[in-house]
C-alpha cells in the first residue's frame, strides 16, 4: 500500500513469482514498464512510458480511478477498469475490449515481431523478456507484415 504517488524508473511487477498480490496505490502512478499478473488498484492516473502486459486467467484486474496512458498494454486474461479516459499507441486485448472493457485493441498477432510469436500466437514469456531487454516488441506498421 503507497499512501500517495509513486514514481518507479524501471518495471514495476506485482504477482511475478507469487500466486497472488494486492497492490493499491492513494495517488497517481508512473512507470516505464507496468507487468500486471495480480490486483492493482490505483485511486489517481497511470501513466506508463512504455508497455503494460496484463495477464491473470481472468481472475484479477487493473483499477486506474483516473486516466491511464501508456505505450502499448497487452491484456491477456485480465480485467480492466478505468474510470478517465484511456490513451494508448497500440493495444492489444483479449478480454478488455470494448463492449466488455474500455479498451480498444488495434494490434493482431502479425504486428508482433517473429521472436514473440509462437504457433502463430504471441507468447507472453517472450513478450515480457524482450520489454525487460528494451526491445520493441510491435512491427513497424506500414512495412514488414506479412502476407495473410
Amino acid at each position: 500500500m503507497v499512501n500517495g504517488n509513486l514514481t518507479v524508473t524501471g518495471i514495476l511487477e506485482d504477482a511475478m513469482e507469487v500466486n497472488i498480490s494486492l497492490m493499491m496505490v492513494f495517488g497517481h502512478v508512473t512507470v516505464q514498464n507496468l507487468f500486471t499478473f495480480s490486483q492493482i488498484c490505483i485511486a489517481g492516473d497511470l501513466t506508463v512510458h512504455n508497455a503494460i502486459i496484463a495477464d491473470s486467467s481472468y481472475d484479477y484486474s487493473l483499477h486506474v480511478g483516473g486516466n491511464l496512458k501508456a505505450g502499448l498494454i497487452i491484456e491477456y486474461h485480465h480485467s480492466f477498469y478505468i474510470q478517465g479516459t484511456v490513451n494508448a499507441g497500440y493495444m492489444y486485448t483479449t478480454h478488455a475490449n470494448a463492449p466488455r472493457g474500455p479498451l480498444q485493441s488495434n494490434l493482431q498477432d502479425a504486428h508482433f515481431i517473429d521472436e514473440v510469436i509462437t504457433k502463430e500466437e504471441l507468447d507472453l514469456d517472450k513478450a515480457l523478456k524482450k520489454i525487460m531487454a528494451g526491445v520493441s516488441i510491435v512491427r513497424n506498421m506500414h512495412e514488414g507484415m506479412p502476407e495473410h
